[in-house]
This record gives structure tokens, sequence and C-alpha cells, in this order.
């Protein structure tokens, strides 16, 4: 199923939403992703999600091209629907796995943390939150998506000095379930996607929320 800036492949029961041209995160972006996951959602037999980037890169956050032509409203409506996507992938009543190929910065480290576990390249590719060298600050949804899911001390380390880290280090400040051989980042995110995927829907989902809203 091609599209413009992802694909969107099916191989029962695992549904593989690729991120296409460095994953840079725009409203046709956006736009896509939500159309792929109601097409997930919308399948009647055993399904579940599996997020990766291409080539070398998981994604590179939003478009700076597009954010800094963009007028003080635009930046803002971009904001609130990323916000939003983060918060249908969090909630989605399905099981979720990021298969982190590469570099991962700013929104692409948020996509994979909503997303219920996460692998990651052990030999190349790092995480960042880059924002305080871009000097942007982060909206109270993401803030939120960031706490729920990051220890608070490695969240403040990665805040406030804007560092990269690699795979064994994002295992250890507990980013990402596990550091691997190149080959196996996917085949690792789609076995332990493939397992969940006959988990009930409405069960699952409720688990979730309850995981968020502890």
């Amino acid at each position: 199923m091609p599209i413009n800036f992802s694909t969107l492949e099916h191989n029962p029961p695992v549904f593989i939403f690729r991120l296409k041209k460095e994953g840079a995160f725009t409203p046709d972006l956006i736009t896509e992703m939500h159309a792929a996951l109601d097409t997930i959602q919308n399948y009647a037999g055993e399904a579940c999600l599996v997020v990766t980037g291409d080539g070398k890169v998981f994604s590179t956050g939003f478009d700076l091209e597009y954010f800094s032509a963009a007028t003080i409203d635009a930046r803002k409506q971009l904001m609130n629907k990323a916000v939003e996507l983060l918060d249908r992938l969090l909630d989605f009543p399905l099981p979720t796995v990021a298969a982190i190929n590469g570099h991962a910065f700013g929104m692409g480290v948020l996509v994979a943390l909503a997303c219920d576990y996460r692998y990651m390249r052990a030999d190349r590719g790092y995480l960042c939150l880059p924002e305080i060298d871009l000097k942007v600050t982060i909206p109270s949804g993401m803030m939120s998506l960031l706490k729920r899911k990051l220890a608070p001390l490695a969240l403040r380390d990665l805040l406030l000095t804007g560092r990269r880290i690699g795979g064994e280090e994002a295992v250890r400040l507990g980013v990402v379930d596990e550091a691997c051989a190149e080959e196996e980042v996917l085949q690792k995110a789609v076995s332990r996607a493939s397992a969940l995927a006959a988990k009930d829907r409405e069960t699952y989902g409720a688990m979730k929320r309850s995981l968020i809203h502890w």
C-alpha cells in the first residue's frame, strides 16, 4: 500500500508502518499515519502494528524545513496534531512495537515511546531529544508522555543536555527494551508484536489505559 511519506505492509497478523523520507513529520505524514491506524483498527482478524523507518534513519523528528517556513499558527496546529497522534498511538487497542532501525530524534523518539515495546540497533543509530538546542519548548501533551514512559533522572538528563544516546545506553536508561544487531531489529519487533496479536482487543486496550493513568 504505497503512500507519499510512508508505506503500510501487511503480513498477517502484522502490519508494518514504514516511515519514508527520513520520517520527517509534517501534517501530511501525520494524516497518513492516522489512515494506517484506521486500516489496522478496522481489520477484522488478529492484528498488531510495528513502526519502523527506512535505511539508516527511524525518524528525524519534525520536518525542520516545513517548521521554519510555517506561520506561528501553522506550527501550533502541527504540534496539536502531533499530540493527537501520540495520544492515539498510546491508547491504540492493539499491540504496537517500534523497530528503531537508525537515528530517532524529537518526534521520532516520542512515536517510539508511544509504542508498547521498543527494539533498537546496538551498533549504530542514536536517540536524541534536541529541543534544548533548537530553542523549542516541548508541549505539555508531549511532556506528559515523556514523564509516563521515562524514569525521572533519565528524562532530566536527556531534556537538559540534548545529548545523543546509543542502543546499549538506551537499554540502561529504560528507553528501549532491547538493543540488538541490525538484522534482528525488525525481526524481534515482529516476533514480539505477533506473540500479542491474538489478545482480546477490548481487554488489551483497557490494560494499556490502566498503565497510562496509574
